[in-house]
């Protein structure tokens, strides 16, 4: 049964202090909110039927305040109706609280009016439980299921508010603090409607209000067409211009986006090479393209300060932001380079810089020595370009708050933060610029009083001063700030677009639509090979496109017109984004089609027809298939194995799926490098034990880890690895022992690893990793067999899937998603890994490992490449070298390509292979002069094409 809203605007008339058999109704904005006479909340409807949405799982507060360090709870409320307000009291302590009520259409406010008796630190001003199972926006506070949605807004930049999940369903709260922005006057907004109207609600709450309610071509910015539009990410400049128009024409892109357009943070001043004449040329630009129709914008780190700053160097801004300050314990001269202090509690956060302000000198400092004279140690004086001096004893000195960037920070309650917001929109209005970001909101928490408020008064600050209507987006989404932002489009370049996109990125949808964002499927690339990916591949690209149809997301484009000019699919990458892009907007794909293109895994190409319009093509990616048949190597030891399988030398035929109709084979085959074992060239990384160290900060409950020396295995000394796990329910999480090599290794030529293994057949995952310093490039061997076995893996990269099947659900320490799929310098490998991960439930697991080595990259030709499947067979001649490509779509010539996927030539097959519907065995053979290179084999299926409708504009 659907559920009647209540609409009314009234107060429970219930003049005095409320008696133990009654409560307090308050009604607006379809919800009643019932206190009782201790002040505590008793009931929440959302319609007159009387359906009770509070829930008994967690204690609600309603106006409890902190005062002297103790949360305390009201005793007792009355109702003052003529001065509009509850009154509460708190126990005997003669401390009272004055709220102002008012009731509306469309909300209840509740407004901190004063406390008497007491300066209160904090107030929470509700937290309410909610029986509501269904989806949680965490950050815009709301909770709804299918029929019903209860919100919560604060109603000014100093009170927070949101919502938690839980696993009874979840709770709304609002609170404010002292030093943050204040306590009194603090305010919330509550409101129940049908789940459908939440959105629309809480615009008619920010109308009311005066809250944020940026227009964007006309539309409320969360419903706009303009922000579900994709963006081009590109450095643009004076002279690149009129090219980089061109290519946004082409892709269809309605904004441009400058990753970096700064030479300093701070002031915000333009890179003189891109933006001669300042703020002058970023005007021209922007001009130039609002004759296309194209719109500017730029990325900023909002509150950073780069050394290079005028608020830094040479005289250094009194302003800067600290994490606290001490005095001089003694005199000191221009050259001392330990410096005492009078208190070591500032300095014991070095962070990146370790920089400390004293007068106008900025020195850094190594480290500080505690003790009875506390001192700063291996300072270097007059740092960034400032002078040194000397300087008294009890004279101030202060710890400067910094970050990784090697950057520092605004002070905020001193106004230089606002100082900075100034120049941010003194630029945007001065330029025309139509969209900003705010990265690195979040460091600003981290020093002073931190927390929301300088976050939302940043960005409030710049918002309200802009005079035209500007798009934004930011690293660190907060409830106040929600209003001001379109859009967040979180989801960073990595490795591995497709699985990429249906975990972290489809996880970023779900985050926006539990938050009633327009969705976005982040930044993706055009790229050319490099040691650590191979180039961008077209039907990745197309992948993410679907997606970002079937979601009706936004998405960026990061790219470069060097890149381009290199990647041979460049130019079809980019018209296919316009031809998604005009199948969005123009209506030519149904909700039916849409919900198809949602579905993880499936993949589908569009394209255009001759007669006009374009159709939708599924298509079946098979998975990769890497073979190596050994032959031509100088040492071959052993069975060769790889490790995603966990089989010996896999073997054709390979089972190949057709869900379509009878059709010829199509298929693309990747050329890796040979490699030998017994190569003298090879780079041995097996880590003497006694430098195998356990990793900290793993998991609670981790694995433990242990390992020694223990015989031999393939003829190469051994290290046993014994690992223990006592849960009964789940498999282990990662543990891992790691090795710091005496020397950086260069292995740009050596991405195979070679490795024999005896296993114990106990289905655990044994990984080999090797880091850089911050990234990592993962080997994994499932351990599905016993006795010995050698082990060869072609590319650090073919294991990315593991990584997603293995690591993505279980917490692994400094191998996280990222600093594994953003990017690898195999030229500068500083570490050696090794453990477990996915160890069986209650189990203790010992495999030994030896003779681990970086495989030099060797030579190697496909000269004759054959497939066959039954009685069918086809042949091609293509003398494919390591890295290329041949790409065969079922008739006509094949298409050998270059690393970079450029046309190198074209091969005519011999024969012909028909796929049935269903599975197909599919033999694959190669001939070669020298030693076999390994190969990757993926098939691809097409289905009919089905014509879309024509589209209508957009």
């Amino acid at each position: 049964m659907g559920r009647a809203w209540i609409i009314g605007m009234g107060i429970g008339v219930l003049a005095g202090w409320a008696t133990a058999d009654d409560a307090i109704a308050l009604r607006g904005g379809g919800i009643e909110l019932r206190v009782a006479a201790d002040g505590k909340i008793v009931g929440v409807r959302g319609a007159d039927e009387g359906h009770e949405l509070l829930s008994d799982k967690l204690p609600p507060f309603f106006f409890q305040l902190t005062l002297n360090g103790k949360a305390r709870n009201p005793t007792a409320v009355r109702l003052d109706e003529d001065a509009k307000q509850l009154e509460f009291a708190y126990s005997d302590t003669g401390i009272t609280a004055q709220v102002a009520v008012h009731s509306c259409e469309t909300h209840l406010r509740l407004t901190l009016r004063a406390v008497h008796g007491a300066e209160a630190e904090r107030v929470q001003l509700l937290r309410l439980p909610l029986a509501i199972q269904g989806r949680v926006g965490r950050v815009v506070g709301v909770i709804r299921d299918g029929e019903t949605a209860v919100g919560v807004q604060g109603l000014n930049t100093h009170t927070r508010a949101g919502a938690s999940k839980t696993g009874w369903g979840g709770y709304l709260y609002s609170c404010a603090e002292a030093n943050r922005g204040g306590v009194i006057g603090a305010s919330m907004a509550l409101f129940a409607c049908p789940a459908a109207e939440a959105l629309k609600r809480i615009g008619e709450i920010e109308q009311a209000e005066g809250l944020p309610h940026p227009m964007l071509d006309g539309e409320w910015n969360k419903i706009s067409r303009t922000a579900q539009r994709p963006y081009l990410i590109i450095r643009y400049s004076v002279q690149n211009m009129a090219d980089v128009l061109s290519l946004a024409e082409r892709g269809g892109f309605r904004y441009v986006y400058h990753s970096n357009p700064f030479d300093t943070w701070g002031h915000f001043v333009l890179h003189k090479k891109l933006f001669p004449e300042g703020d002058q040329s970023l005007r021209q630009c922007a001009d130039m393209a609002a004759g296309k129709g194209i719109r500017l914008g730029f990325h900023t780190l909002s509150g950073f300060i780069t050394t290079n700053d005028a608020y830094v160097t040479p005289v250094p801004d009194p302003r800067l932001g600290r994490l606290g300050s001490s005095t001089l314990a003694a005199d000191i001269d221009a050259a001392v380079t330990e410096i005492p202090v009078a208190d070591a509690a500032p300095f014991k956060q070095r962070q990146a810089l370790g920089a400390v302000l004293m007068g106008t000198e900025i020195a850094t400092y190594d480290r500080l020595a505690e003790g009875d004279a506390p001192k700063l140690v291996g300072v270097t004086r007059g740092a960034f370009g400032t002078t040194a001096s000397a300087h008294r004893k009890g004279d101030d000195i202060g710890k400067l708050a910094d970050y990784n960037y090697r950057t520092l920070f605004p002070g905020i309650a001193n106004g230089m933060m606002d100082e900075m917001t100034d120049r941010l929109v003194e630029l945007v209005n001065a330029t025309g610029v139509g969209m900003m970001s705010f990265d690195g909101l979040e460091c600003l928490a981290s020093y002073e009083a931190g927390g929301d408020y300088p976050r939302n008064r940043f960005v409030d600050r710049c918002h309200r001063r802009w005079r035209y209507d500007v798009i934004s987006g930011a690293s660190n989404l907060l409830h106040y700030n929600w209003h001001w932002h379109t859009r967040m489009n979180w989801g960073e370049l990595t490795q591995s677009a497709k699985m990429d996109i249906d975990f972290y990125r489809a996880k970023n949808c779900e985050f926006y639509r539990d938050n009633l964002l327009p969705a976005g499927m982040g930044w993706w690339r055009i790229s050319p090979m490099r040691a650590d990916c191979e180039a961008t591949r077209l039907e990745d690209v197309e992948y993410l496109l679907s997606k970002a149809a079937g979601n009706n997301a936004t998405h960026a484009l990061s790219t470069d017109p060097g890149i381009l000019n290199r990647h041979g699919l460049a130019g079809r990458m980019i018209e296919l984004v316009k031809l998604w892009d005009d199948a969005r907007f123009g209506g030519a794909l149904t909700e039916a089609q849409r919900e198809r293109l949602r579905e993880k895994g499936k993949d589908f190409r569009l394209r255009a027809v001759p007669a006009g319009g374009c159709e939708l093509v599924p298509v079946a990616y098979g998975p990769f298939y890497w073979y190596c048949s050994g032959a031509g190597r100088k040492s071959d030891s052993g069975t060769l194995t790889f490790a995603s399988t966990g089989t010996p030398r896999p073997q054709p035929p390979f089972p190949i799926s057709n869900p379509y109709a009878v059709q010829p084979i199509r298929f693309g085959v990747r050329c890796l490098p040979a490699y030998d074992y017994g190569n003298s060239g090879n780079i041995d990384l097996t880590p003497d034990p006694e430098t195998l160290v356990r990793e900290a900060g793993l998991h609670k409950e981790a694995p433990t880890i242990e390992v020694k020396r223990d015989g031999a295995v393939g003829g190469e000394a051994a290290l046993r690895l014994t690992a223990s796990y006592g849960a009964a329910k789940k498999p282990s999480y990662v543990t891992r022992l790691c090795s710091t090599l005496p020397k950086a290794l260069n292995l740009s030529s050596h991405r195979g690893l070679g490795v024999w293994v005896e296993g114990d057949g106990k289905g655990e995952t044994l990984f080999i990793e090797i880091q850089d310093g911050k990234m990592v490039r993962p080997y994994y061997v499932p351990i599905d067999f016993t006795g010995e076995r050698y082990i060869e893996l072609p590319l650090g990269e073919v294991s990315l899937k593991r990584f997603y099947d293995y690591e993505w659900n279980n917490w692994s320490g400094f191998s996280s998603w990222w600093v594994t799929l953003k990017g690898f310098r195999y030229q500068r490998v500083a570490m050696v890994t090794m453990g477990y991960n996915a160890i069986p439930p209650s189990t203790t697991v010992s495999c030994r490992v030896a003779g681990i080595k970086a495989l030099r990259e060797l030579p190697a030709k496909v000269s004759v490449l054959r497939v066959r499947c039954g009685e069918q067979e086809i042949t091609f001649r293509p003398d494919l070298e390591p890295f290329q490509y041949l790409i065969y779509e079922g008739e006509g010539a094949a298409r050998v390509y270059d690393p970079d996927f450029r046309e190198l030539r074209t091969v005519q097959p011999v024969g012909q292979v028909t796929l049935q519907p269903g599975e197909n065995r599919v033999g694959l053979g190669i001939e070669c002069p020298g030693p076999a290179p390994w190969i990757r084999l993926q098939s691809r299926a097409v289905g009919a094409p089905e014509r879309l409708a024509p589209t209508q504009g957009g």
